[in-house]
């Protein structure tokens, strides 16, 4: 009985351990979401693997989103100077609390060797903050601080920079 017991007990450790291995990796574009095994995202393309070992191939600028490996990547709208220009990047989704939305944004200002960093938050999908090069301890006060009344002392603070 104990041995039953026993073996049971392992053969469910042994789903539950495989069960977390599984990631969902997807790609989300203008016309059809898409569940990948891999994802490879290059330079103009992004190539998806499907399950059924089938490549697909698309444009960088038709993907809206995507996950991969845990990661979720989200095409979100670039401030300069605290104004919305036209321009869209990639911008990994970091954190998700109190409401507040929390992207990572990593660019090359061509002046130093490594890439700068904003973080952006969004309440609502509206950006009410951008921060440079901030330190961990700063994010993590604000998302914790964050009070929805905030919203309108934070919309007049983006529009007055």
């Amino acid at each position: 009985m104990k041995a039953m017991l026993l073996i049971t007990a392992m053969a469910l450790m042994g789903i539950f351990v495989n069960a977390q291995k599984v990631t969902s990796n997807y790609v989300v574009t203008h016309n059809d979401t898409l569940i990948c095994q891999d994802i490879t995202v290059g330079a103009f393309k992004t190539t998806c693997t499907r399950l059924d070992g089938e490549t697909i191939k698309m444009a960088n600028k038709d993907v809206l989103r995507y996950a991969k490996d845990g990661k979720l990547m989200q095409r979100m709208p670039v401030y300069v100077y605290n104004q919305k220009t036209k321009r869209q990047d990639m911008m990994e989704l970091i954190d998700y609390r109190n409401q507040v939305a929390v992207y990572k944004h990593e660019f090359y200002n061509g002046s130093s060797d490594h890439p700068d960093v904003n973080f952006y938050f969004y309440v609502h999908g509206d950006c009410i903050e951008i921060q440079k090069n901030p330190q961990l301890d700063d994010i993590k006060e604000f998302v914790m601080n964050w009070n929805k009344d905030d919203i309108q002392v934070a919309d007049q603070q983006l529009t007055k920079k």
